[in-house]
């Protein structure tokens, strides 16, 4: 459980296109948190959700191969 900010750290071993994106528990995308290329090297995300409702939310980290999804619970 998170209120208002979650953040979470990733690795990348070379350069990689990185998407970290916010989807609501229906599957609906809510929010891009990174969309680009990064070079190799140690990197955090945070999502302000403050805007948001209470609710579950599924972070969704993309590169290259690589598709991990983190569920988190905010509550107001």
């Amino acid at each position: 459980p998170f209120n208002p900010f979650v953040k979470f750290d990733f690795s990348l071993p070379s350069i990689s296109e990185v998407n970290v994106s916010v989807y609501d528990i229906h599957g609906n995308h809510t929010e891009t948190l990174l969309n680009g290329v990064k070079t190799a090297g140690y990197y955090n995300v945070t999502w302000n959700a403050d805007s948001h409702p209470t609710g579950i939310y599924f972070i969704q980290f993309r590169s290259g191969y690589v598709i991990k999804t983190m569920k988190v619970i905010l509550i107001k």
